[in-house]
C-alpha cells in the first residue's frame, strides 16, 4: 500500500498549526488519537474550540500545553467558569496560539 493510499488526516479531525503551518505536537497527535478512537465529528469540533481557547489563555501568559503548570490550568478554569474571555483575543505576547483546521466531514458514499 502507497503512503498516499490511505487516509492520513481522518474526516472531521482538527490539526493545531504553528504560524509556520507545521503541525504542534503534541496536540496534533492527540487529535489523530480521538479520531482513530471514533469521536463523533462534534465532538471533534468542541475538542478543537476547548484547545484553542486553552492555548489562548496560555500564551497570554507565556507558556503552552507542555510548560503549563497546576495554577495556569486552575486559573483558565477559575475564567472559564466566570465568563471572563478577554484573553480570547490574541495579545501582543509574542506566543500565539495554534491555528486549527477542521477536516470537514465526508458523507457516505451512496
Amino acid at each position: 500500500m502507497l503512503l498516499l493510499d490511505r487516509q492520513v488526516i481522518l474526516d472531521g479531525m482538527p490539526v493545531a498549526l504553528d504560524a509556520g503551518m507545521r503541525p504542534v505536537e503534541p496536540l496534533s497527535s492527540w487529535f489523530r488519537h480521538s479520531a482513530f478512537l471514533g469521536r463523533d465529528v462534534e465532538t471533534m469540533r468542541s475538542y478543537a474550540y476547548v484547545v484553542l481557547w486553552l492555548t489562548g489563555f496560555l500564551a497570554t501568559r507565556g507558556r503552552d500545553v507542555m510548560d503549563a503548570t497546576e495554577t495556569d490550568l486552575l486559573a483558565y478554569r477559575r475564567q472559564r467558569l466566570t465568563g471572563t474571555a478577554s484573553w480570547f483575543t490574541p495579545r501582543a505576547t509574542g506566543r500565539w496560539p495554534p491555528s486549527l483546521l477542521i477536516s470537514p466531514a465526508r458523507s457516505s458514499p451512496t
